[in-house]
């Protein structure tokens, strides 16, 4: 979530981290974001949460590490967020989001 700063981002969340192999590791996080003070906070130019609520929304994430060797890794991460307390945007009610990344990390 950058779609706010640190200092105004309530995070609750519960984590879960396996090691179904040796060699990979899989982290699932859930979390709760809510806004303390929330009075005319504007996020990306368009979001504004409802009157008097403070619930930002929740989002799933789940990331892969793949260990090639000692100095290569190959991770891929999956993120769902479904919004909260959203004012519409435009006269439409807000969409639920996702994003997926891969990379590959080589040490020097």
């Amino acid at each position: 979530m950058n779609i706010t700063s640190w200092s105004n981002l309530d995070d609750r969340e519960i984590l879960a981290t396996f090691f179904p192999l040796k060699y990979i590791k899989i982290a699932m996080n859930y979390h709760w974001f809510y806004i303390p003070e929330p009075q005319d906070l504007v996020l990306l130019g368009t979001m504004k949460l409802k009157e008097g609520k403070d619930h930002l929304g929740n989002e799933f994430d789940i990331f892969t590490t793949y260990q090639v060797s000692k100095k290569m890794q190959l991770i891929g991460a999956f993120g769902y967020f479904a919004p909260g307390d959203l004012q519409p945007i435009n006269n439409n009610n807000p969409k639920n989001a996702r994003w997926f990344a891969l990379q590959f990390l080589y040490y020097l």
